[in-house]
């Protein structure tokens, strides 16, 4: 059974951590920046975030039993290794 209540209290715990993988990956791209270096961590850690919640919106959305998402799921995990 999915209830509202419990899935409020999961988006805003997954929102903040996103919100500190972000921050924290600001803060490694400017301590680069000041040694120099090229930037890399704000780009490297939004990239999996995107495609962690890519693949979890098509995981819901084959559950739910639209089948044309699991060849696209598929895809994706191809491309992923």
């Amino acid at each position: 059974m999915i209830s509202s209540d419990v899935m409020k209290h999961r988006f805003i715990g997954k929102i903040a951590v996103y919100i500190v993988c972000a921050m924290a990956a600001g803060i490694a791209d400017l301590c680069m920046l000041e040694l120099a270096k090229p930037v890399w961590a704000v780009t490297t850690v939004i990239s999996y975030l995107v495609i962690t919640e890519f693949l979890s919106i098509i995981e819901n959305l084959n559950d739910a039993g639209i089948e044309a998402m699991q060849g696209l799921g598929e895809l994706i995990r191809k491309k992923e290794h």
